[in-house]
C-alpha cells in the first residue's frame, strides 16, 4: 500500500481501543474511534474508509453496530469482527452476513496485525479492479462515439455516391467500402452497447408498438441483404397477436430479434429461417409472448452451447473462419433480455440447425401508434415579439407561430433589445425567455411593468426550460401573465397564446403528457417543425443548432474544468433550452438536472453527469441522423 489506509474501530471500550491501537502498524494505518453509526457515516464522508473493525470483545451488551447497518448505510463493506469467544453458530451467522473476516480469543498481536494487513491489501486490489473496469468502460464508450460519428458521415456520403452516375468498376469499389464501413459501424455499436450494459447504464424506453409490424420489418430487411438463393425467410404468428398494440422498448426488441435473424442467415446456406411469435397468455391487459428464430443451418454442439453466450467468443475461432463478427451479438441480446426479466434459450445440434427463443411479458395498450393532431388552433393576426437569444429556439418558435404567414413577428436577443423594440413598435404579446444575456427575462419584465409607457401592460408569456410550479408566485408578482415550459409542441404553444389572448388572468403551467421514460428524441415534435419549415428550412435549422451546440458543450466543459459554477449553470440552461426546442428529451433532462443540482449546492453531482451528457448528445445526433434520412 502506497498511502495510509483509513480504518474505523466501532463498538469498543477505551481499553479495547487502546489494545487494538497497539496491535497495528501506524506507518500503514490511520485509526479512528467511532461511537455510533452516524459518526461512522460522517467519517466515511470525509475519508475513503478501507476497513471497519467491529469490536464485540469486551462491549458485548452494546450491539449498536451490526453488519446490516453498514451494508445499508456505507460504501465500505470490508469488515473485521472481534468476537468475545469461539462460537460456531455466531461465526456462521457473521459469515452469512458477508463479514470479511473475524477473530476470537486468544488474540495475539502478530496474527491480528497480519489479518488486518491482508484485508487492507485485498480492499486495495478490489478498488483498483473497480477503477480499471470503470476506465475500460469509459474508454470503450468514448472511443465508440468518437469513431461512430465520422463513420456515419462516411456511410452517408457513400450512399449518396451510389446514386450518382458511376461506372461498373467504381460501383464495385464503392460497394466494398460500404460493406466494410457498415461492418465497422456494427462492431462499434456492439462495443458501445456492451459497455453500457456492463455499467448498468442501459435504460429501457417503453412506447406503443406492433410486435408483428416490427418483426415484418426485420424479416424484410434480412431478405433484402441476403443473397442466398436457396434460403427462404418467413414469419409465423396468429391473427390475435397481429392486432395487438404493446408497450415496450421496441428498439431494443428489434435489436435482439435482428441479432438472432442475422446470426441465422450467417450460419444457414440453404433451407429456411422461421421467425415465430407465439401468444402464450393474454389476461389482465398483459401479453405473454414467446419469440423464436429457428434455422436449418450448421447447428451447434452441446459443448459449444455455453461458448456462444460468452463475450467476444465465436463458435468457429479458426483463422480460416468464413463468418465474420465480434461475438457480441448473442451476449448483448442476453444482457438486454435480463433487463426485461427474460433469458435467451438455445436448442441446437450439429447439422440439425438451431432455435433461439425467449419469452417476454408486455402490457397491452389501446394507444394509437401514429396519432397526430393536425387541427391547429387558429389565432387572429397578431403582432408578436420573441425575446430569445438561442437561434434554434427563435426559428422553431417563429415557424410554429407563423406557419400561415399571418402574424407580424420580431425577434430580440436580450432584454435591452426588447425595451428598444417596445419603444418604437406596438406588440400584442411577448414570448419571453427567462435566461438571456445582459438583461434576463425577469429583469426585463420588471422594467416593463414599472414603466409609465404605453407598453406597460403588454401580455407576457415566460418561455423557460426550468419552469417549476414553485415559481408561480414570483412570476405573478413580476406581472408575467402565463408561462410555457420547454419542450413544447406546436399545439401547446398555440394553445398558450390563444388562452392568453382570450384574457385569462391566471398564470397557468400547461404541461405536455408525462411519460415514465423519455425517448431520445421527440419524433412528433421534429415532424411538426419539418412541416412548418419545409425540408430546406428544417435542414438549415439543424445546421444552426449543430453549430451553436458545439460552442455550448465546449463552454460547459470549460466551466466544469475550471469549477466555474456560474458559467456551468448558464450554459447548461442554454443547452437545455436548445434541446427542448427540438424535442431532444434525454439530453434536455440531463442538462436540466446538471443545472438544478448546481443551483442546489451539489456541484460535484452535477459534474458527475457531464460524461453522460456528452455520451447522450452523440446518441441524439445519431438518432437525428436516422430521422433526417427517413
Amino acid at each position: 500500500m502506497n498511502k495510509l489506509a483509513h480504518v474505523a474501530v466501532c463498538n469498543t471500550t477505551k481499553e479495547s481501543f487502546h489494545q487494538i491501537n497497539q496491535y497495528l502498524d501506524h506507518s500503514l494505518i490511520h485509526l479512528y474511534h467511532c461511537e455510533d453509526i452516524e459518526e461512522l457515516k460522517k467519517l466515511e464522508s470525509e475519508h475513503l474508509l478501507s476497513l471497519i473493525i467491529i469490536d464485540h470483545h469486551k462491549n458485548i451488551d452494546h450491539q449498536s453496530f451490526c453488519l446490516e447497518d453498514i451494508s445499508q448505510n456505507l460504501k465500505t463493506q470490508n469488515t473485521f469482527i472481534i468476537l468475545p469467544k469461539f462460537n460456531p453458530e455466531e461465526i456462521q451467522a457473521y459469515y452469512n452476513l458477508n463479514c470479511s473476516d473475524l477473530i476470537y480469543p486468544p488474540i495475539c498481536s502478530e496474527e491480528f496485525s497480519s489479518r488486518v494487513k491482508k484485508l487492507l491489501a485485498q480492499e486495495e486490489i478490489n478498488r483498483n479492479l473497480e477503477n480499471a473496469l470503470q476506465i475500460k468502460s469509459e474508454f470503450a464508450a468514448t472511443m465508440s462515439h468518437e469513431i461512430r460519428t465520422p463513420l456515419n458521415g462516411i456511410i452517408g456520403i457513400l450512399n449518396i455516391l451510389q446514386e450518382t452516375n458511376i461506372n461498373t468498376r467504381q460501383t464495385e469499389l464503392v460497394n466494398i467500402i460500404c460493406h466494410s464501413s457498415e461492418a465497422l459501424l456494427n462492431l462499434v455499436n456492439n462495443i458501445l452497447d456492451f459497455a453500457k450494459l456492463e455499467d448498468h447504464q442501459l435504460t429501457l424506453r417503453p412506447e406503443a408498438f406492433s410486435l408483428f409490424s416490427l418483426c415484418l420489418q426485420v424479416i424484410d430487411l434480412a431478405k433484402t441483404s441476403c443473397n442466398k438463393e436457396k434460403l427462404t425467410l418467413s414469419i409465423d404468428t396468429c391473427q390475435e397477436l397481429k392486432e395487438l398494440i404493446l408497450m415496450g422498448d421496441k428498439n431494443r426488441l428489434r435489436q435482439i430479434i435482428s441479432n438472432l435473424v442475422s446470426n441465422a442467415v450467417k450460419f444457414t446456406d440453404q433451407g429456411h429461417i422461421k421467425l415465430q411469435l407465439k401468444l402464450d397468455e393474454l389476461k389482465c391487459e398483459h401479453a405473454k409472448i414467446t419469440i423464436s428464430v429457428s434455422d436449418t443451418g450448421i447447428g451447434i454442439s452441446p459443448e459449444e452451447n455455453e461458448l456462444i453466450f460468452s463475450k467476444f467468443a465465436q463458435v468457429d475461432n479458426s483463422h480460416s473462419r468464413k463468418n465474420e463478427g465480434t461475438g457480441l451479438g448473442i451476449p448483448i441480446s442476453e444482457m438486454i433480455l435480463q433487463c426485461m426479466n427474460s433469458n435467451l434459450e438455445l436448442n441446437s445440434n450439429p447439422g440439425e440447425g438451431s432455435t433461439f427463443s425467449f419469452t417476454i411479458s408486455l402490457p397491452v395498450t389501446n394507444k394509437a401508434l401514429l396519432k397526430k393532431e393536425t387541427s391547429d388552433l387558429h389565432l387572429p393576426a397578431l403582432r408578436i415579439l420573441i425575446a430569445e437569444d438561442n437561434l434554434v429556439n427563435q426559428r422553431v418558435m417563429h415557424s410554429y407561430l407563423n406557419s400561415d404567414k399571418q402574424h407580424y413577428i420580431k425577434t430580440a436577443e436580450n432584454g435591452f433589445e426588447v425595451i428598444e423594440f417596445l419603444k418604437s413598435d406596438h406588440f400584442d404579446l411577448i414570448l419571453m425567455d427567462i435566461q438571456m444575456p445582459g438583461m434576463d427575462g425577469l429583469e426585463t419584465t420588471k422594467v416593463i411593468r414599472e414603466t409609465k409607457a404605453a407598453y406597460q401592460h403588454v401580455p407576457i408569456i415566460a418561455v423557460t426550460a426550468n419552469a417549476m410550479e414553485g415559481d408561480r408566485e414570483r412570476y405573478l408578482k413580476l406581472g408575467i401573465n402565463s408561462y410555457l415550459p420547454k419542450p413544447y409542441s406546436k399545439q401547446l404553444l398555440l394553445k398558450t397564446v390563444s388562452k392568453l389572448i382570450q384574457k385569462s388572468d391566471e398564470v397557468s403551467l400547461l404541461k405536455e403528457p408525462t411519460h415514465a421514460a423519455f425517448e431520445l428524441i421527440d419524433s412528433r415534435m421534429l415532424l411538426d417543425i419539418h412541416e412548418s419549415l419545409g425540408a430546406e428550412g428544417f435542414h438549415k435549422l439543424i445546421e444552426i443548432y449543430l453549430k451553436e451546440v458545439q460552442g455550448m458543450l465546449k463552454e460547459i466543459k470549460t466551466a466544469a474544468l475550471a469549477k466555474d459554477q456560474e458559467q456551468f449553470i448558464r450554459y447548461a440552461h442554454k443547452y437545455a433550452g436548445g434541446a427542448a426546442s427540438l424535442g431532444f428529451n434525454t439530453v434536455r433532462e440531463i442538462s436540466k438536472k446538471m443545472e438544478t443540482l448546481t443551483r442546489e449546492g451539489h456541484f460535484d453531482l452535477a459534474l458527475a453527469l457531464h460524461d453522460s451528457l456528452e455520451l447522450n448528445h452523440q446518441n441524439t445526433l445519431l438518432t437525428l441522423n436516422d430521422f433526417v434520412f427517413e
